[in-house]
Protein backbone atom coordinates (compact mmCIF):
# COMPACT_ATOMS: atom_id res chain seq x y z
CA UNK A 1 0.00 0.00 0.00
CA UNK A 2 0.63 3.82 -1.07
CA UNK A 3 0.12 6.53 0.87
CA UNK A 4 0.31 9.85 -0.69
CA UNK A 5 0.93 13.45 1.51
CA UNK A 6 -0.79 16.25 -0.01
CA UNK A 7 0.49 19.13 1.75
CA UNK A 8 -2.19 21.90 1.77
CA UNK A 9 -1.57 25.66 1.86
CA UNK A 10 -3.15 29.11 2.71
CA UNK A 11 -1.09 30.89 0.77
CA UNK A 12 0.66 29.27 -2.34
CA UNK A 13 0.10 26.15 -3.95
CA UNK A 14 -1.00 22.96 -2.75
CA UNK A 15 1.05 20.29 -3.58
CA UNK A 16 1.44 16.31 -2.96
CA UNK A 17 4.90 16.32 -1.41
CA UNK A 18 5.93 12.49 -0.52
CA UNK A 19 4.92 8.84 -1.25
CA UNK A 20 4.97 6.86 1.81
CA UNK A 21 5.13 2.85 0.86
CA UNK A 22 3.38 1.30 4.04
CA UNK A 23 3.73 -2.43 4.56
CA UNK A 24 2.42 -4.96 7.50
CA UNK A 25 5.17 -3.82 9.85
CA UNK A 26 6.30 0.06 10.61
CA UNK A 27 9.93 1.26 10.13
CA UNK A 28 12.21 -0.32 12.68
CA UNK A 29 13.78 3.16 13.45
CA UNK A 30 10.30 4.95 14.70
CA UNK A 31 8.81 2.10 16.09
CA UNK A 32 10.89 -0.91 16.55
CA UNK A 33 9.13 -2.55 13.15
CA UNK A 34 5.74 -2.99 15.04
CA UNK A 35 2.79 -4.60 13.66
CA UNK A 36 -0.13 -2.34 11.63
CA UNK A 37 -2.75 -3.74 11.55
CA UNK A 38 -5.63 -1.21 11.25
CA UNK A 39 -5.65 2.05 8.40
CA UNK A 40 -4.88 4.43 10.58
CA UNK A 41 -1.49 3.17 12.29
CA UNK A 42 -0.42 3.21 8.43
CA UNK A 43 -2.00 6.50 8.26
CA UNK A 44 0.35 7.31 11.88
CA UNK A 45 3.22 5.79 9.99
CA UNK A 46 3.14 7.85 6.97
CA UNK A 47 2.25 11.19 9.49
CA UNK A 48 5.78 10.63 11.15
CA UNK A 49 7.65 9.92 8.30
CA UNK A 50 7.04 13.64 7.51
CA UNK A 51 8.02 15.38 10.41
CA UNK A 52 11.03 17.70 10.80
CA UNK A 53 11.72 16.57 14.32
CA UNK A 54 15.82 15.79 14.40
CA UNK A 55 16.61 16.63 10.97
CA UNK A 56 14.88 17.36 7.90
CA UNK A 57 12.48 14.29 6.46
CA UNK A 58 12.86 14.97 2.99
CA UNK A 59 16.69 16.19 3.01
CA UNK A 60 17.14 12.80 4.74
CA UNK A 61 14.37 10.61 3.82
CA UNK A 62 13.39 7.28 5.52
CA UNK A 63 13.85 4.37 2.66
CA UNK A 64 10.19 3.96 2.09
CA UNK A 65 9.47 7.50 1.73
CA UNK A 66 9.76 8.93 -1.93
CA UNK A 67 9.80 13.24 -1.88
CA UNK A 68 7.88 14.07 -5.41
CA UNK A 69 8.97 17.75 -5.36
CA UNK A 70 12.49 19.45 -6.08
CA UNK A 71 13.61 20.89 -2.97
CA UNK A 72 14.12 24.77 -3.13
CA UNK A 73 18.21 26.37 -2.89
CA UNK A 74 18.41 29.73 -1.26
CA UNK A 75 21.32 32.08 -1.14
CA UNK A 76 22.95 32.09 2.68
CA UNK A 77 25.62 34.92 2.34
CA UNK A 78 28.10 33.23 -0.37
CA UNK A 79 26.53 30.11 -0.42
CA UNK A 80 23.56 28.25 -1.64
CA UNK A 81 21.53 25.88 1.08
CA UNK A 82 18.51 23.46 0.32
CA UNK A 83 15.78 24.07 2.23
CA UNK A 84 13.38 21.08 2.98
CA UNK A 85 10.02 20.80 3.30
CA UNK A 86 7.72 20.96 6.12
CA UNK A 87 6.02 18.64 8.75
CA UNK A 88 3.07 17.49 7.35
CA UNK A 89 0.07 19.30 9.99
CA UNK A 90 -3.50 19.78 10.45
CA UNK A 91 -5.82 20.30 7.38
CA UNK A 92 -2.96 18.16 5.52
CA UNK A 93 -4.20 15.04 3.58
CA UNK A 94 -3.10 11.67 3.55
CA UNK A 95 -4.23 10.29 0.27
CA UNK A 96 -4.13 5.63 0.61
CA UNK A 97 -3.50 4.39 -3.18
CA UNK A 98 -3.82 0.59 -3.94
CA UNK A 99 -2.98 -1.62 -6.75
CA UNK A 100 -2.21 0.54 -9.94
CA UNK A 101 -1.95 3.62 -8.39
CA UNK A 102 -6.27 4.05 -7.65
CA UNK A 103 -7.15 5.86 -5.39
CA UNK A 104 -9.30 4.05 -2.28
CA UNK A 105 -9.96 6.84 0.28
CA UNK A 106 -8.54 10.23 1.48
CA UNK A 107 -8.12 11.40 5.49
CA UNK A 108 -7.72 15.05 6.42
CA UNK A 109 -4.76 15.27 9.25
CA UNK A 110 -6.86 16.52 12.41
CA UNK A 111 -5.37 18.09 15.71
CA UNK A 112 -5.83 14.15 17.32
CA UNK A 113 -6.19 11.66 14.46
CA UNK A 114 -7.39 11.76 10.75
CA UNK A 115 -11.25 12.14 9.22
CA UNK A 116 -12.54 9.83 6.58
CA UNK A 117 -13.46 12.12 3.66
CA UNK A 118 -16.66 10.92 1.95
CA UNK A 119 -17.10 10.21 -1.67
CA UNK A 120 -19.40 12.36 -3.79
CA UNK A 121 -22.90 10.70 -4.83
CA UNK A 122 -22.85 9.18 -8.15
CA UNK A 123 -19.46 10.52 -8.96
CA UNK A 124 -15.92 8.98 -9.91
CA UNK A 125 -14.31 12.32 -9.14
CA UNK A 126 -13.52 13.49 -5.36
CA UNK A 127 -12.39 16.87 -5.21
CA UNK A 128 -11.13 17.14 -0.82
CA UNK A 129 -8.79 19.60 -1.59
CA UNK A 130 -8.07 23.44 -3.62
CA UNK A 131 -6.17 22.14 -6.76
CA UNK A 132 -6.29 18.42 -7.34
CA UNK A 133 -8.72 16.14 -8.66
CA UNK A 134 -8.28 12.33 -8.36
CA UNK A 135 -10.13 9.62 -10.02
CA UNK A 136 -11.46 7.02 -7.41
CA UNK A 137 -12.88 3.96 -7.23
Amino acid sequence: MKIEVYHNSTWGEDQSVAMVTVGETSHPELSSGKKMDTIFEKLDHAYVCTQNVFNSWSEEPYKDVEVLVPLKKVQRGFDMETVGLRSTSVGDYLIVHRCFGLIKQTYRVDSVGFSKLGKREGSIYEKPFNNATHRIR
